[in-house]
């Protein structure tokens, strides 16, 4: 007589418990070295999203490689800048746009710093702020810690739930039409996370994890940097890097990711005075205040000896996905070259020409368009203190499965 096996009941399986989000990832983009910028694009014309005293230009002058390998992107120090014109700076737009299931590692050694200066590497959707916008890296004048935030519409909120941040929270409405435009805020309590103390410690490194269950940013100064961390890492782990510093969970009253965020490119600039930085009671948090009739503009931007820090230097700006990260729909060329090989590690394949500027550096000549509005920071020049505390966040959602299996003889 055959015997029958009990059926298996679904409350003898493993208790369904939420399911981990994907924490791994490989290498899809690589800007590095004399290709770093055959990823971006070059903005041109004068700055009209955020009103800063620059026209972006793509000369060698703003934009190089070095001899040890690494990117510079710079405010032009060497012109005397005649009243009423503009100071050359430098604005990239990368070619690809991201999914979520993207992180992007940014390593600088040194970073823009100065009075009257503003610099960002955050993303944007195509359409602002609807498909959303994320800071990673945005600090003004000499600020010594950084500002995370991220930029909707409404409905999102900030809600680093029980995972926790390492920041302090600022703002959590991330609609872009509160609060003067400050976004959801975290502030970085590290204070070599920017300005002077980042670039006296050699710098340091950027994580920032955009995905469906939430978006988190990590920094980790020159001495604390993981081993895993590098430029030819052809993995990353997020499990590994402990908690972030900014986190926006979806989940629990947070914001939808997939609602609130379109596919992202990378923005990364240099602007001068402007909505935020050249407001004077901003300014004269961490410059001298200006006395009337002294403008951010007068004081600053027509003299070159003002922006002898004003200047990233970029060890390498790596992209980790899958697959399907890439957005071949937006991307310029369908993304080209933008997916790995079996090897785990592609660079773009850019179309830009380049020329010598003397023998020292590679000079970038590509074309470009303007971009979104996007980035846009506090309007008023009477921004509070608090509308500096921008945020940054990012969580750990997930879904719960559940099978019942019958077996029998």
């Amino acid at each position: 007589m055959l015997n029958k096996l009990p059926l298996i009941l679904l409350a003898l399986l493993p208790a369904a418990s939420p399911a981990a989000a994907a924490t791994a990832y490989d290498l899809i983009v690589s800007h590095k070295g004399a290709s770093f910028f055959d990823g971006f694009a070059f903005a041109q014309g004068y700055d009209n999203t955020t009103n800063g005293d620059v026209v972006w230009a793509n000369s060698s002058k703003v934009a190089y490689v070095n001899d040890q390998g690494k990117a510079i992107l710079k405010v032009d120090n060497s012109t005397e800048v005649p009243y009423n014109e503009k100071r050359e700076s430098v604005k990239l737009y990368s070619k690809n746009y991201y999914r979520p299931g993207t992180v992007w590692v940014f390593d600088a050694t040194h970073v823009p710093v100065g009075c009257s200066v503003w610099p960002a590497l955050f993303t944007q959707g195509t359409n602002w702020p609807e498909h959303g916008e994320i800071d990673i890296f945005e600090v003004v004048n000499n600020d010594q810690t950084n500002q995370y935030a991220l930029h909707t519409t409404a409905g999102c909120i900030a809600s680093p739930g029980s995972g926790g941040q390492t920041g302090t929270q600022g703002f959590a409405t991330c609609d872009q039409n509160q609060n003067s435009g400050s976004g959801c805020t975290v502030r970085d309590m590290d204070a070599a996370s920017a300005g002077k103390g980042f670039n006296d410690a050699q710098g340091g490194v950027y994580v920032a994890a955009f995905e469906t269950e939430g978006i988190r940013i990590w920094f980790f100064t020159r001495s604390k940097v993981p081993s895993a961390l590098t430029g030819e890492a052809n993995t990353i782990d997020l499990d590994a890097l402990g908690t972030p510093s900014a986190r926006y969970n979806a989940s629990a009253g947070g914001c939808d990711i997939p609602k609130f965020f379109g596919s992202q490119r990378l923005t990364l600039d240099i602007t001068l005075c402007g909505d935020f930085a050249g407001s004077p009671t901003i300014l004269q948090q961490t410059c001298p205040a200006l006395v009337s009739p002294q403008t951010c503009y007068t004081t600053y931007v027509l003299k070159p000896e003002n922006y002898q820090q004003a200047w990233f230097e970029i060890n390498y700006l790596n992209v980790y996905g899958t697959s399907g990260s890439i957005d071949s729909g937006l991307s310029v060329n369908g993304g080209q070259g933008g997916v790995s090989s079996s090897s785990g590690s592609s660079s773009i394949v850019g179309t830009s020409s380049t020329s010598k500027a003397g023998t020292s550096s590679t000079a970038r000549t590509t074309s470009t368009t303007t971009g979104n509005a996007g980035n846009a920071l506090p309007t008023s020049t009477t921004v509070s203190s608090a509308s500096r505390t921008r945020y940054w966040f990012a969580g750990a959602g997930w879904a719960v499965g559940l099978a019942a299996v019958v077996l029998s003889s």
